[in-house]
């Protein structure tokens, strides 16, 4: 039998300010910078990674630093993502969002807290308050107690092209387990400790990518062996997924689910600790051994970035 997919590994979003990203998620939810590098497949443009302590997939956020028109939320897309905080920290984080002036909303969703609210670029960010956290090193170098800390990702929202088709394929093809009461406007899929929440929105106009959108989600497994399996799985129920990609942190599969969403299955190994000691994660452009012998023409393309600060 397949071995389950194990939660999110990442999600990875569009922003055209690559500073107000690095200010935002240091500054003001505490995640570590755990990687300068660049898109593998357009080298020109960063790609940034924030986490934990060491990067544990099930806590890294990526952005693409593209510079585009802003994104357009509808039909097609992942329109949010979740942390989870500390059931005890929803108070802590309603008193720091008011403190950097960012306007927040407040609801109850599958008998969680939930706040919501939107990043430097617009991209819609939720934190969820939960008793059962992650096994992760929250980042202890900024004003943020490691009590209230981000601790991973909860999960995703999806507003797809067609409801059952996406929630079948979540069960059926994902094996993700289906919340035993949805709600009256959208549905919840669990795989590990992350939810997707599917939502019922069927005059939805299409979406369209942009800065402030999420480019896509990717799943956890083990290692290459598992993500081969599963590969295998998708081919068998007829997906077009692609073949694995050389990612060097880690190898991604990379397919659509029917709604339109683009999804990603990585792997846990090799990790980020594969070219940086943990203290040193972060504090230089890091380059896959590829792209090495065009490291001084990469960095004369790249906009400044200033990620001296201590968080």
């Amino acid at each position: 039998m397949i071995a389950p997919i194990n939660g999110i590994h990442h999600v990875t979003a569009i922003s055209s300010d690559a500073q107000a990203t690095f200010d935002f998620y240091t500054k003001i939810l505490g995640l570590r910078f755990v990687k300068k590098t660049v898109n593998f497949d357009d080298p020109s443009v960063y790609h940034l990674y924030f986490g934990d302590v060491t990067g544990k997939p099930g806590t890294i956020l990526t952005f693409f630093n593209w510079v585009l028109p802003d994104q357009k939320p509808g039909a097609g897309s992942i329109d949010s993502m979740a942390f989870s905080v500390p059931l005890h920290s929803i108070s802590f984080w309603k008193k720091r969002l008011k403190k950097h002036e960012i306007f927040f909303g407040e609801t109850n969703r599958f008998g969680e807290s939930v706040l919501n609210f939107s990043d430097a670029s617009g991209l819609s960010v939720e934190l969820v308050g939960q008793e059962s956290l992650f096994d992760t090193r929250p980042w202890n170098q900024s004003d943020v107690p490691v009590d209230h800390a981000i601790r991973g990702f909860a999960g995703v929202s999806l507003i797809p092209n067609d409801f059952g088709r996406t929630a079948d394929f979540l069960e059926k093809v994902l094996l993700f387990a289906p919340h035993q009461k949805p709600e009256s406007d959208m549905a919840r899929f669990s795989s590990g400790n992350s939810f997707v929440d599917v939502k019922i929105q069927p005059d939805s106009r299409l979406a369209r990518q942009g800065n402030g959108s999420i480019h896509h989600v990717a799943f956890r497994v083990k290692d290459a062996d598992h993500q081969v399996r599963w590969r295998e799985q998708l081919v068998k129920k007829k997906v077009n997924v692609t073949p694995a990609v050389e990612r060097f942190y880690f190898k991604s599969i990379y397919f659509n689910e029917p709604g339109g969403a683009l999804f990603e299955i990585a792997t846990d190994s090799p990790g980020f600790l594969i070219d940086q000691s943990v203290e040193k994660l972060g504090k230089e452009l890091t380059l896959p051994p590829w792209f090495e012998s065009m490291r001084s023409q990469i960095e004369q393309s790249l906009p400044l970035l200033k990620t001296e600060s201590k968080a």
